[in-house]
């Protein structure tokens, strides 16, 4: 027996080492994924890469692999900015010189005569940049060799989104792959819970000028990727994921891609950022240090109206239709004496509690937000996930990856439990009944309208969130796909 665990520990090690299921996916699929993806895309004509690249405290080794990973990219159209930021390294900027002398016309470089940080090594960085967008690299990580020729077929030809970010893996000390990281489409709810974008990156440069005031302050020091993809959300327009692991992020003993608590004091920093942030979204709210999370300051909260629709469950049968239960819900909203900026909370069964609602309404006033659900159990969200093969939406029943742990963005949910506030539940009940076509089917079960409001929303160009501060221990039962003109192919949040 004891044998048989130390076979099982040593396989576990191994695993853990080398990453061998992620090994084989490297080697079989990975390519093919790329190819699929450049053939799909057309690249725009004569697109620029500006590389920013702050210097300080990194091995001679590193920055030289970063180099190289730099000069074996596919797509040959790029820059690199450095800025050395009073590096003590010995040879540091012979390195630098010597890659110049190799690409003279594509390498430019500054120097701070004092230590400032690295977000002013990035600003500095900035300001010799002269191509249409900006790739922000660590001078110890290295990019894929394909990863910029990817990245100029994810800008395209027309509509230049404003940032463009990819999936990213792990790099051992020994520059060995492991860990890939999947990202979800743009969600900003869940980068307001922690960064999960952090690299890749490409930002377009006029739009990061255009903010410069507000990005990359020395107080941000430490959380300046973070700092920088927030103040996207705040002014982009147009963000674009690319579903490739495009950058390999080095685990050196001491960063926080090793150990996410080697630098203590980043969790203050952390703290400050979002308190910062959080107070631009809307003027009621507020970090609440205590939790993490965003709350209403004191005496803020909006007024709450729960809509009760659970008599209508006995009325789900073969033969209504579900327009009609739209009709009757947009019928009862008329005859509602609340605002518009009222939010609503519909329930089919116990109402949440006041305090669950009020950490639901802290998002549903948020910016472009439209439905708001809780967590049904720790870890879990209150949410629906398509389910193509059965033609069904089923609850989540598990963690999909660690993002799916946090608050954050979701495809849809079930209609108990819903909150959203009222001009935007108006929204999507009309623009569900001008579907008139879809909806004239019988309704299953009410949680199908709470599906179909979570699907309206975006295509109204609203997102729907989960937050984990609410715990609503309901278990919706799955549901027919409605409505599939406005069905995804598949769930791009988890």
């Amino acid at each position: 027996m004891k044998r048989r665990g130390g076979l099982g520990r040593f396989v576990r090690e191994i695993e853990r080492r080398f990453n061998l299921s992620y090994l084989k996916y490297r080697l079989v699929e990975e390519r093919r994924e790329i190819a699929k993806y450049l053939a799909q895309r057309s690249p725009p004509p004569g697109l620029k890469f500006s590389i920013l690249i702050p210097l300080y405290g990194i091995p001679l080794q590193d920055v030289k692999e970063c180099l190289d990973s730099i000069a074996r990219q596919t797509y040959t159209n790029w820059e690199v900015c450095f800025c050395n930021d009073c590096d003590p390294t010995s040879g540091i900027m012979d390195l630098v010189k010597e890659f110049a002398d190799q690409y003279p016309t594509k390498v430019l470089w500054t120097q701070h005569a004092t230590n400032k940080g690295i977000s002013a090594a990035t600003r500095s960085a900035l300001k010799l940049s002269s191509g249409e967008y900006c790739v922000f690299l660590d001078a110890d990580d290295r990019l894929h060799r394909r990863a910029l020729e990817i990245f100029a077929r994810a800008i395209g030809p027309s509509e230049l989104p404003d940032m463009v970010y990819s999936d990213h893996d792990y790099m051992s000390d020994w520059s060995y792959r492991i860990r890939p990281v999947r990202k979800p489409i743009w969600s900003p709810e869940l980068l307001l819970s922690y960064n999960y974008i952090n690299h890749l990156k490409v930002v377009k440069t006029k739009f990061l000028l255009e903010i410069e005031e507000k990005i990359l302050s020395d107080q941000v020091n430490g959380v300046q990727d973070w700092d920088v993809c927030l103040n996207v959300n705040r002014f982009a327009k147009r963000v674009v994921h690319v579903p490739l692991v495009l950058y390999h992020w080095r685990q050196r003993e001491g960063s926080v891609a090793k150990r996410p608590n080697a630098k203590p004091w980043l969790f203050d920093a952390q703290k400050r950022l979002r308190s910062k942030y959080i107070e631009t979204l809307h003027s009621t709210l507020a970090f609440d240090p205590n939790t993490n999370e965003v709350a209403f300051k004191d005496g803020h909260c909006p007024k709450m109206h729960i809509l009760d629709l659970s008599d209508l469950k006995q009325e789900v049968n073969d033969k209504r239709e579900i327009h009609q239960f739209l009709l009757a819900i947009q019928d009862r909203l008329s005859h509602s004496n609340e605002c518009d900026s009222s939010i609503i909370c519909i329930s089919t069964e116990s109402p949440p509690a006041r305090s669950q609602m009020e950490a639901l309404a802290a998002y549903a006033v948020m910016p472009r937000v439209g439905a708001v659900w809780g967590f049904r159990k720790p870890h879990t969200r209150l949410a629906y996930t398509l389910d193509q093969e059965e033609q069904k939406f089923r609850p989540l029943n598990h963690p999909r990856g660690s993002f799916s742990r946090s608050t954050g963005n979701v495809l849809t949910g079930p209609l108990h439990s819903l909150v959203i506030q009222m001009d935007r539940l108006k929204d999507a009940l009309q623009f569900l009944l001008a579907c008139r076509n879809e909806t004239a089917v019988a309704l299953k079960d009410l949680d199908q309208i709470g599906a179909l409001i979570g699907l309206a929303n975006i295509h109204l160009g609203r997102r729907n969130v989960s937050t984990k501060l609410a715990q609503i221990p309901y278990m919706p039962s799955p549901i027919p796909i409605p409505l599939s003109p406005l069905v995804p192919s598949f769930d791009p949040y988890i």
